[in-house]
């Protein structure tokens, strides 16, 4: 009998609450907004009882962490998906300063001054050329000593050479540029 009490005592609290609030509203055009979550409150507060066997309010409960969850882990996904592509253009453009040094090495190593080497490496990891040198830009001279006249002994060609293999590129996709003073 002391929960029927109960259960009047909390429906009559409720709709003196509502009362006050409505009169405390500012304005007329939220009533219909208070009285829709209102209505949906005083339902499940008059169907209290009948449910109360159901363990209603821990399945709520239980279904509110829920999903409180997927929308914190959809959040944290998507700020680490973020962070890793953040990261993998950093290694990328790390890997190109050091071919292109390893570039400038081989071309000094051939009797070259290298004014200015770009080199592009594939980004995208849905392709296969990603991680991989997929083109080559080199200006550069000689040095005071020439290593030849002949096409395979020009150290342009050695170098073209060199880079070709090691790369594994096709000549199309490594340009030198002759800065001959």
């Amino acid at each position: 009998m002391e929960s029927l009490y109960t259960w009047v005592r909390n429906i009559t609290y409720y709709l003196i609450f509502l009362t006050v609030l409505e009169n405390l509203l500012p304005s007329r055009k939220y009533e219909r907004y208070v009285r829709l979550f209102a209505g949906m409150i005083l339902i499940l507060l008059v169907i209290q009882p009948v449910l109360g066997g159901m363990n209603l309010e821990e399945r709520l409960a239980y279904a509110f962490e829920s999903w409180t969850f997927q929308q914190d882990s959809s959040g944290l996904d998507k700020q680490l998906e973020a962070g890793g592509k953040q990261r993998e253009q950093t290694m990328v453009r790390r890997y190109e300063e050091a071919v292109e040094m390893d570039i400038r090495r081989m071309a000094e190593g051939l009797g070259l001054q290298v004014a200015d080497v770009q080199v592009k490496i594939g980004a995208d990891e849905k392709k296969d050329t990603f991680g991989q040198v997929t083109s080559i830009r080199i200006a550069a001279g000689k040095s005071g000593t020439e290593l030849g006249d002949g096409r395979d002994q020009s150290p342009y060609y050695q170098l073209r050479k060199k880079l070709t293999e090691y790369y594994g590129l096709e000549d199309a996709y490594v340009e030198i540029q002759r800065k001959d003073p």
